[in-house]
């Protein structure tokens, strides 16, 4: 299995997504078959990014893997 080893940029990424596509947690559970409090617990450190999610969450998002686990500037700087 894929070793994740920045959990923060991932879940900073997700985050991301999140605000600029104005989706809650209950959306995004519903659209990658993880629970409320899975995708909760993910977005905020308590939980490790499984491969798994990795390919619900970019499925989700339209986006690929790579843009899901590398550092992007507003992961960044905050902004």
């Amino acid at each position: 299995m894929l070793q994740i080893t920045d959990q923060a940029t991932i879940a900073e990424n997700v985050r991301a997504l999140k605000g600029r596509r104005r989706v809650s947690d209950a959306e995004i559970a519903e659209g990658t078959g993880l629970s409320r409090s899975a995708v909760n617990d993910r977005l905020n450190n308590r939980a490790k990014f499984q491969l798994d999610d990795l390919r619900a969450f970019a499925t989700f998002f339209e986006v690929t893997l790579e843009q899901l686990l590398e550092p992007t500037p507003t992961a960044a700087t905050g902004t």
